[in-house]
């Protein structure tokens, strides 16, 4: 896990911007712009900051009782009669 990796990510950030007034001079000011950024770092930190991310806001609607009974549902009513449904809880994923 100590492999050096890089992988691209979006990040919010504020920069300072500089516009030309009508009386010649400049005026500054901060926008905030959403860019893309290579990040390096160990395959460990690639696999943690994933999923701190999924955990946090990619994965939230996954995680409820109610989504997870229809998609079971879905799948069972689909089935033919020589299939069959396993359902296994994942809690943490541990390495």
């Amino acid at each position: 896990m100590s492999q050096l990796v890089s992988w691209n990510e979006w990040i919010n950030k504020t920069e300072k911007r500089k516009q030309k007034q009508n009386d010649g001079e400049t005026k500054e000011f901060e926008v905030k712009v959403i860019k893309e950024v290579e990040v390096c770092g160990t395959f460990g930190e690639l696999f943690d900051a994933f999923e701190s991310d999924m955990r946090g806001k990619g994965c939230r609607h996954l995680n409820t009782i109610q989504h997870q009974y229809k998609a079971s549902r879905m799948m069972k009513h689909g089935l033919n009669m020589n299939k069959v449904v396993l359902h296994r809880l994942c809690r943490k994923l541990q390495l």
